[in-house]
Order: structure tokens, then C-alpha cells, then sequence
């Protein structure tokens, strides 16, 4: 029941927030190698992409610090930020 909704809940964060992880790795390499290239515009473009993905990775892992908090989780055994 509840513990496997859980547990469903945490092992999909962990796969949106690798998912984002690789996006941004990715969108940063292509706009420097744009830029390298002379695609400015091509790169503002990517640019943009990149800007919105960390936004989002950064209020996804926000959002799993204060609730690991917010439950009372953190006690002593360190913060993983993918825990909850």
C-alpha cells in the first residue's frame, strides 16, 4: 500500500532528476560547442533550453530538501538529496 507508493514516489524523482542531470550536461556541451562554431543565435537558443532544465532540476531538488526536512528525516544519517 503506502510504503509502495512510497517507494514508487522516490524511485521517480530519482529517475526526473537524472533525466534532468544528462539534459543539462548535454545542452551545456552543445552551446559551447556553438559558440565555438560562431552559432550565436543557434546557441542563445540552447542557451535558453539550459536555463529552463536547471531551473527546473534546481526546484525539483529544493522542493526534496524541504520535505526531507519538513518530515523530520534528516536525523543523523547524512542528507541524500534523493531520499523522499
Amino acid at each position: 500500500g503506502e510504503e509502495i507508493r512510497e517507494a514508487k514516489k522516490r524511485q521517480d524523482r530519482r529517475d526526473i532528476v537524472e533525466y534532468l542531470e544528462k539534459m543539462v550536461d548535454f545542452l551545456t556541451k552543445r552551446e559551447k560547442c556553438l559558440r565555438e562554431r560562431g552559432a550565436v543565435e543557434e546557441a542563445n537558443k540552447v542557451q535558453r533550453q539550459l536555463d529552463c532544465a536547471s531551473q527546473e532540476l534546481t526546484h525539483i531538488l529544493c522542493e526534496t530538501v524541504s520535505g526531507y526536512y519538513y518530515n523530520g528525516d534528516s536525523g543523523g544519517r547524512g542528507l541524500s538529496l534523493l531520499e523522499k
